[in-house]
Parts: structure tokens; C-alpha cells; sequence
């Protein structure tokens, strides 16, 4: 499997975030999410063993990511997962409709507030994790 630079660049603070999010069907998105640390950054892609995926992220190229399960982000994930599912099936079961019924968006944005309370009140439970910085 041959890599390719994909970005780089330098953090100042302490850690950083970056999500990649990407389509794969009519109901279903991927997402490939990593920290890193201070000081330089790059990211290197490369095509996915699995079909299901668009590509993957080499982790032994790329400098300074720590893999997102590492940092406890997988807990968070199945923490939320009810009201994450809740707001795509949502979504996904009205987004025909957006265009028609602008209240439909407004709606869905208000079912989205219930995952950032449920991440406030991970927080709250886990305040020893990164993701509580």
C-alpha cells in the first residue's frame, strides 16, 4: 500500500481535532477522526484494504496523530449513539421533504442540541478524558 501526503502544517496549543467526514450511501456516512499533538503535523492517505472505505489513514507516515479510540473517543461515541442515531434516522427519513418544509431543518437541528447535551453530560461523568479539555 503506497501513501500520499494528503496535508501538513504546524498546531500551537497543547492537542488537535480533525474529522473527516465522507458520503458511502444514501443513509450513511464515514468518518475518520484523529488527535494530534504540538508542533508539526502531516497526514498521510492511502487506499483502504476495506471496500466499504474511501481511503485510510496511515498512521505509521503520518506524524503526530494519536488514533482517536486512544483518547477514549469510542466511549464518547457509544455514549451518544442513541441520540446520534435518533437525529440520522431523522434526517434521513425527511431530507426529501427539506426543500418543501424549511421547518423539517429546523427540526432536525433541534433533535442535534440532544447530542451536544448528552457530550456535556460525558463530560461531566469523564472529566479526566482529553475530550473534556
Amino acid at each position: 500500500m503506497t501513501s500520499k501526503k494528503y496535508w501538513e502544517g504546524e498546531l500551537f496549543s497543547s492537542f488537535g481535532y480533525i474529522e473527516i467526514r465522507y458520503h458511502k450511501s444514501d443513509t450513511s456516512n464515514a468518518f475518520k477522526r484523529f488527535f494530534f499533538t504540538k508542533g508539526k503535523l502531516s497526514i498521510f492517505v492511502a487506499p483502504s484494504q476495506d471496500e466499504q472505505e474511501v481511503f485510510s489513514i496511515d498512521e505509521k507516515s503520518s506524524e503526530n496523530l494519536i488514533p482517536y479510540s486512544k483518547m477514549d473517543g469510542d466511549l464518547l461515541d457509544s455514549f451518544i449513539k442513541k441520540e446520534d442515531d435518533k437525529v440520522l434516522n431523522f434526517f434521513h427519513a425527511n431530507r426529501a421533504q427539506f426543500d418543501a418544509n424549511p421547518r423539517l431543518i429546523h427540526e432536525t437541528f433541534l433533535l442535534s442540541d440532544s447530542i451536544i447535551y448528552k457530550k456535556n453530560e460525558f463530560i461531566k461523568q469523564h472529566p479526566d478524558t482529553f475530550l473534556a479539555f
